[in-house]
């Protein structure tokens, strides 16, 4: 596959994943300018074999207050890139989330029934469903809490490894379990589902499934022990303006195996992150 073959929406310099993706598996990525996902009149201008859709309104808390943004971008905007380049024969892989499960008895494969419980997943879901019904060359790949090494966007898994060394208190949730994802993971596993022409649901997560307090004990466990004051435990709960979030979840996989897909494990990536800031 050329990388003028494949085409990114959300992937500009700033965004988290996109970014970093195309940076190991290259392709077209057009600012918003050049492609807007609301008009598909900025479409004309592309014809790739392949279109992976990253863009997307992600911020959970944001999407709860602004239902018709998280619509418009999560579905509307997927919905147009479906009725353009699916009816063209493109290949459409979907980046979507864990947030599609409700939460109450993870972790949960490719065949468990989606069940959001807050906005950000209720437009995810139906973003799937709008790829998969109306493409029938279509790959949704659900991922979860995504870091990476090093980059101008910090993550959650920085975020905690970073303040625990500065010497900074940080309250982490003790009661909501999912699995953390390496992104460059996430861009190898994009090439062999690409290259194998993989069709339906794949969760690409990373293999562990811990709570985030889990996560940054094992960053004090490598720190040594005086590093635990800094980390206070906390239990998520819903207030005015947080959406519910999936507590009991994580995503486990019935296909990565077999397609040769390789998850890099958390505690080697938490020490080079560790190494990298020493």
């Amino acid at each position: 596959m050329e990388k003028e073959d494949i085409l990114y929406t959300g992937a500009s310099p700033t965004s988290l994943v996109g970014s970093r993706v195309a940076e190991l598996l290259p392709g077209n990525t057009p600012s918003h300018a050049e492609l807007d996902i609301l008009n598909p009149d900025t479409f004309k201008e592309f014809n790739p074999k392949v279109l992976v859709h990253f863009a997307a309104a992600t911020n959970v808390n944001a999407c709860e207050m602004n239902t018709d943004n998280a619509r418009q971008l999560n579905v509307v905007g997927t919905k147009n890139l479906v009725d353009y380049f699916g009816r063209r024969g493109v290949k459409i892989i979907y980046i979507s989330t864990d947030y599609v499960f409700d939460g109450t008895a993870g972790p949960y494969d490719e065949n468990a029934v989606p069940n959001p419980i807050n906005v950000y997943g209720r437009t995810k879901l139906e973003g799937e469903e709008a790829v998969l019904s109306h493409c029938d060359n279509a790959a949704v790949v659900r991922i979860a809490f995504p870091y990476r090494l090093s980059g101008p966007k910090s993550d959650t898994l920085r975020w905690m490894i970073t303040s625990i060394m500065e010497g900074k208190e940080i309250p982490v949730f003790d009661n909501l379990r999912a699995n953390f994802t390496f992104i460059d993971d996430i861009a190898r596993a994009l090439k062999i589902l690409i290259d194998q022409d993989f069709k339906g649901v794949i969760h690409v997560t990373g293999d562990e499934i811990y709570t985030v307090y889990e996560v940054a004990m094992t960053v004090v466990d490598i720190l040594g022990e005086n590093f635990a004051k800094y980390v206070r435990p906390k239990h998520f709960e819903v207030s005015d303006g947080v959406a519910p979030r999936p507590l009991n979840g994580g995503l486990v996989s019935r296909y990565r195996s077999s397609l040769g897909i390789k998850m890099t494990p958390l505690e080697e990536n938490i020490r080079r992150i560790i190494e990298s800031q020493r």
